[in-house]
């Protein structure tokens, strides 16, 4: 009898530990996460790198998890996609963005879509960012997209944001279409204007050299200096492919030695042109709203259409004095905004308080002016919009 009382008391502890263990075995079991284990560039990283790789992993319960082929990656700088072919390549639990091309200084978002091979119920999505810091344009002389007689100082010159190498960044300027009788441009052929390129800290400015290496990859300007100054009358395009450096000698004689990863290729046109251009044709579909001024209505509404990019001036005068928006007044000078409509022909409103102005007719003007450096329009034009009438003494609408 006292061996049966053993046997039963030996079941009854095994089954306690079965049954206490059972808990243990269902935890062991229990859904585990796919986690992003690492991203590259790291989040929030900066790099100094125009091409950076990037890549996303993934664990599942501290394993490496193999991903499935339906995983993708996007990476963005604002509305701007980065295209990474079929949308990311995956090679077991990491997901590659493959790209061609440079990137430009920014912040970029990456944005992982990952799904667990082994189980595709599990997904996963992270989002991360990373900034590019490359040379970008501060500068240049001439300006992008303006109008010069003659190269500024015989030169062109592109300073960009931080120092760039001398050894490997270039610049050429080329004609690409000449000027026709009647105004206009026709894209042409012509070769690469033949010169020397130098650096200088700034536009206009010196050449800064290290003592005692004289080494000049201290400077931020680029700077190309034709073998004799272009006369043919046209449109011409400036190509640039710069390369940072590493800053290797911050704050000694050091010189800095070049950061091939950083770069930046870019460019840009300019008109070469000394034919006097016409004054702009002046705003059309002028109109003000109301066209009774009363004491209690007595700020009006002035409309039209001009060139976008050209500014409006509108002048109201009584016949003894003047409200306007010149020079500081009343916001001064409005900028035409671009439209959709059209290139040439954009619409803008400017509100103007008339309440200084005397009882009787008033007139007004709107004045169109070109910007500086416009390839079209130069100097202004005015044009009268309809009267109004003000009466201070009229009753107020009931």
């Amino acid at each position: 009898m006292h061996h049966a009382l053993r046997r039963s008391a030996v079941i009854l502890a095994s089954s306690a530990v079965v049954l206490s263990g059972a808990p243990l075995l269902d935890s062991a079991f229990a859904d585990t996460v796919l986690t992003q284990s690492s991203v590259t560039p790291s989040n929030a990283q900066t790099v100094k790198n125009s091409h950076p790789a990037i890549s996303a992993s993934y664990t599942d319960n501290s394993i490496a998890a193999n991903l499935d082929p339906s995983s993708t990656i996007a990476v963005t700088k604002g509305a701007t996609s980065v295209p990474c072919d079929n949308n990311g390549t995956v090679s077991g639990n990491t997901i590659t963005c493959n790209y061609t091309g440079l990137l430009t200084d920014g912040t970029y978002t990456i944005s992982v879509h990952a799904v667990e091979a082994a189980n595709t119920a599990k997904t996963a999505d992270n989002n991360s960012t990373f900034t590019v810091d490359v040379p970008s344009i501060k500068a240049s002389a001439p300006a992008a997209n303006t109008r010069v007689a003659a190269l500024p100082n015989g030169k062109v010159q592109v300073q960009y944001d931080e120092r760039i190498d001398d050894t490997h960044s270039t610049i050429s300027v080329q004609q690409i279409a000449d000027r026709q009788p009647d105004g206009s441009y026709t894209a042409a052929s012509h070769t690469p204007l033949t010169g020397s390129t130098t650096f200088t800290s700034g536009i206009n400015g010196s050449t800064t050299t290290l003592v005692p290496t004289g080494d000049a990859n201290e400077n931020d300007t680029i700077v190309f200096g034709p073998s004799s100054q272009p006369v043919n009358k046209g449109i011409y395009q400036v190509t640039l492919d710069v390369f940072a450096t590493d800053h290797a000698g911050d704050g000694t004689t050091k010189p800095d030695g070049a950061n091939l990863n950083a770069e930046n290729k870019d460019s840009f046109t300019f008109v070469l042109d000394d034919t006097p251009l016409p004054a702009p044709p002046g705003a059309t579909n002028l109109d003000a709203s109301p066209t009774t001024v009363t004491a209690a209505n007595h700020v009006v509404t002035f409309s039209g259409n001009a060139m976008p990019g050209d500014t409006i001036t509108v002048d109201v005068f009584d016949g003894t004095a003047h409200v306007n928006n010149a020079g500081s007044s009343n916001g001064g000078p409005l900028t035409v905004q671009p439209c959709p409509s059209s290139s040439t022909s954009c619409a803008w409103s400017k509100a103007l308080d008339v309440a200084t102005l005397k009882d009787g007719t008033l007139t007004w003007t709107a004045t169109e002016t070109a910007p500086a450096g416009s390839p079209t329009y130069t100097g202004s034009t005015a044009k009268s919009g309809p009267s109004l009438t003000k009466d201070a003494t009229a009753p107020a609408n009931p």
